[in-house]
């Protein structure tokens, strides 16, 4: 240990003494709206900062080391590695040239060779990713294509493409895997089915017909049952029985809900949606999933641009990002109401974007704009300053791509997807690191198989 990490271990152990622990702590998932979603498959750990009195001991990303485990140990022989799809470019044209997902290793920050998993124009949803709990194979969508693509993480390869179903304008979108790693759950949007998939034959099992454009799909921790939001109006979750793959009675909740997020204790999954007024307003609505029914919706006042939803490690606290102006909203999963909202300074702050935490409850992180990643104490909810990505992020395809990010297991490093690069960020100095040159294209989505 260094004397600066001793020092600020002896900071937030003598401010923990002095003040206690805050009523919030806080770890958040990824969070993402219609328009090019792409799921993140965050594995998070790490160490924050805290502040204290008239004290703030700033908070911190840079450079990653993923050799040690927080607890001590050693990874199981290799360092992590991160998977990032993108959607190639010819030129500044929006004529794909298809898609790609590239290995990087995190040992010394450098892309192998990608892996062609499709094709589709640009910006079009459905290049999210999902990893297996053993890590072995890593599934990418193909909205266009009607397919996802199973990738071997062991020989980084391709395999025959798994047909979902094909239709206008869009097709197969979310994915999401079983805590045992045995179906894999496909949402096809315009065909208003969830296809599952059995990950030992690469097989799609028979249609589940849900709502009206179904898209992210949240599984309960002991795999149970499988929610999905449909971004219908009046909008509604369908609650799906995994072990005979048969949907349950809608549960209504908001217009257009466009994520949701479990709690730990799978007792609760909170969904987030937005009203039907004319001033519409961000609305979080949590639905006990013993039951299947909804309780009292959380309205986030005086926001309107509600983008992403997470749950803290303890299940204590689920943060929303929010774009007017770029914040993170903290509800208490005790009482259901919302907190102060934590916000951020800066030019051109748009938020809205994806939030992770460390698995310690610590440090989060929120995307805004095209090149920013704003810190937050996670656990005294205080905001840190905006961390810069412009220097390896271009932004000649479109007007403001979004980003994709993802968090090591160890928690030292975030790595953020950006036009034509994956930034590596470390949560020790809030200094972004060397941009690894991928393609120029799109971001679709990021994972990291441990």
């Amino acid at each position: 240990m260094s004397g600066m990490d001793g020092m600020d271990r002896r900071l937030r152990d003598l401010l923990d003494a002095a003040v206690g622990e805050p009523p919030h702590q806080v770890s958040l998932a990824a969070l993402r709206r219609r328009v090019i979603r792409r799921r993140t498959v965050e594995c998070v750990t790490g160490a924050a900062a805290v502040a204290a009195a008239a004290v703030l001991i700033p908070m911190g990303i840079g450079a990653a080391r993923h050799a040690a485990r927080p607890d001590g140990g050693q990874w199981p022989g290799r360092w992590p590695t991160v998977y990032a799809v993108y959607d190639l470019s010819q030129g500044n044209s929006s004529k794909s040239l298809g898609s790609t997902v590239t290995p990087i290793s995190t040992a010394r920050n450098r892309a192998g060779h990608p892996v062609k998993v499709g094709a589709g124009p640009i910006g079009t949803p459905g290049g999210q990713i999902a990893i297996t709990p053993d890590g072995k194979t890593a599934y990418v969508v193909n909205s266009s294509g009607g397919t996802i693509i199973p990738v071997s993480t062991a020989h980084n390869r391709a395999a025959k493409p798994i047909y979902i179903g094909r239709c206008r304008p869009l097709g197969p979108d979310f994915i999401a895997i079983t805590p045992n790693g045995k179906t894999a759950y496909v949402a096809n949007l315009c065909a208003n089915t969830v296809i599952p998939v059995s990950t030992a034959t690469n097989t799609p099992g028979r249609p589940i017909h849900v709502g009206s454009s179904p898209a992210w799909i949240a599984i309960t921790p002991n795999g149970r049952t499988a929610y999905v939001a449909n971004e219908s109006r009046p909008g509604t979750v369908t609650p799906i029985d995994t072990a005979t793959n048969t949907a349950g009675p809608p549960v209504h909740v908001s217009e257009d809900p466009f994520d949701i997020a479990i709690t730990p204790d799978g007792k609760t999954a909170y969904v987030l949606g937005r009203t039907a007024s004319k001033h519409s307003r961000s609305v979080v609505t949590p639905i006990n999933t013993v039951t299947n029914q909804p309780g009292q919706p959380v309205y986030l006042q005086g926001i309107g641009g509600a983008g992403y939803i997470a749950i803290t490690p303890n299940g204590k606290t689920a943060y929303v990002s929010t774009d007017r102006p770029s914040t993170v909203v903290p509800i208490s999963t005790a009482t259901n109401t919302a907190g102060k909202p934590i916000e951020f300074n800066g030019p051109d702050n748009p938020g809205g974007g994806q939030i992770v935490i460390t698995p310690d409850g610590r440090l989060g992180f929120v995307l805004a704009g095209t090149d920013t990643v704003h810190p937050f104490d996670a656990r005294y909810q205080l905001p840190g300053p905006p961390i810069r990505l412009k220097a390896g992020c271009q932004t000649t395809l479109l007007a403001s791509p979004e980003l994709s990010m993802a968090v090591t297991p160890d928690g030292k490093t975030i790595y953020v997807a950006c036009e034509g690069a994956v930034v590596p960020v470390s949560t020790a100095g809030n200094v972004p690191g060397k941009p690894i040159h991928v393609a120029l294209g799109y971001p679709m989505g990021i994972a990291i198989k441990p």
